[in-house]
């Protein structure tokens, strides 16, 4: 996610009359949360250009206000249809001030939404991507002296004290067909890169090598850098807004994916340290479903009717609470009176010890009480309750 970091801004009115550039947001009223920044430079002189770049500022924040932009880069179509809006305002102030019939205005535009920068711009007015002190990106210049750079036929150093450089091949008109608004998309934002969005008067000063000194300089007063070499000296109008950048989702800045995984890391550590404390409980709790279970159920029976008497221990009991009765095979008659058996516990194998003990009465009045262990033997668990041994 692109964040701003630092803003640094100008709207002077260099050795010209009047001021006809305009920025957005407000000169000293934008904010790191900001996404939307504009410099206009309006055409001049008796054409109004002053309120050319008022409305064109004015007019595309009010649209972008009550048109939600797209998520991500910007589209061609929406741009045109924020156009159209403000040309219509232009108009209508036309309407109303015949002198503004001809009015224009160049446009410098970037919109910053999650890790895109939507630049557009129309005219001579420039925008620039620079990191580590060198020109990444810029705009080309729609203007006469532009085309001539662009086809090799004059220098950089040569446009700017060319006679002709003023001449613009597009602009925001409120007369005449809609020019072409140019745009690009910037998707590779690092840590401590720049966005520079300028009128044509900056560029009379400010050049790349220049450009790299302020933006590596360490001066948190970015301003004053500029106004060193264009106070005084610059012709026209200078006006620009420098916004240093940061993206937490590249480089070395914590991205959001890593600041997620900073509370599910600490709630793993917890449960590893909750793992540890109880560890022997939790143990205990595994191995209660696990061990082998020993029921004891004695039985004794005399020369009379056969009493029983309640296990020793009770079976274990299945997970709803019940008591599951163990049935003891007849040993009425048989010499073994011991039995070791497999039940089933709540669906669990277990070991059922039943002793068995018979007490005979012999012809000297005397008892004799035979007990002897037997071999294992497998019993299934009974199906009711009312089967009891």
């Amino acid at each position: 996610m692109i964040s701003i970091e630092q803003i640094t801004y100008l709207n002077e009115i260099g050795q010209r009359p009047q001021l006809e550039d305009s920025i957005y947001p407000a000169p000293g009223k934008a904010t790191v949360s900001d996404k939307l920044f504009m410099v206009c430079d309006g055409v001049g002189g008796e054409n109004m250009g002053e309120e050319a770049s008022r409305i064109a500022c004015e007019g595309f924040a009010a649209f972008f206000e009550q048109n939600a932009p797209p998520r991500g880069a910007l589209t061609d179509t929406y741009i045109r249809a924020a156009q159209s809006y403000v040309l219509q305002q232009m108009r209508n102030y036309a309407v109303e001030h015949s002198e503004a019939q001809k009015m224009s205005t160049t446009l410098t535009l970037a919109y910053f939404s999650g890790n895109n920068v939507s630049i557009a711009w129309c005219g001579d007015s420039r925008v620039y991507h620079l990191r580590k002190g060198q020109v990444v990106w810029q705009s080309a210049d729609h203007s006469l002296i532009g085309n001539l750079v662009r086809h090799g036929e004059i220098t950089e150093e040569e446009a700017r004290i060319h006679p002709q450089r003023n001449i613009i091949t597009r602009a925001l008109s409120a007369s005449g067909e809609p020019s072409e608004i140019e745009m690009h998309t910037i998707r590779d934002v690092q840590d401590g890169d720049y966005i520079m969005l300028c009128t044509d008067g900056v560029l009379e000063q400010i050049t790349s090598d220049r450009l790299r000194i302020i933006t590596l300089s360490h001066a948190n007063n970015k301003r004053s850098l500029f106004m060193e070499y264009c106070r005084d000296v610059t012709k026209d109008n200078f006006s620009l807004y420098l916004l240093k950048l940061n993206n937490n989702g590249s480089g070395g800045a914590v991205t959001d994916g890593k600041k997620m995984m900073i509370p599910i890391l600490l709630s793993v550590l917890a449960l590893l340290i909750l793992t540890v404390l109880f560890r022997e409980p939790i143990k205990g709790l595994f191995r209660s479903s696990e061990d082998n279970h020993e029921v004891v159920v004695s039985k004794k029976s005399s020369d009379g009717p056969e009493k029983e008497k309640p296990a020793n221990k009770e079976p274990e009991k299945p997970s709803n609470g019940q008591t599951v009765p163990v049935s003891v095979p007849d040993t009425t008659g048989r010499p073994d009176t011991t039995k070791e058996l497999n039940v089933s516990v709540a669906g669990k194998r277990v070991k059922l010890k039943a002793s068995i003990s018979k007490t005979k009465t012999t012809g000297e009045n005397k008892t004799q009480t035979v007990e002897k262990d037997s071999s294992q033997t497998d019993v299934a668990a009974p199906k009711t309750p009312e089967d009891k041994p």
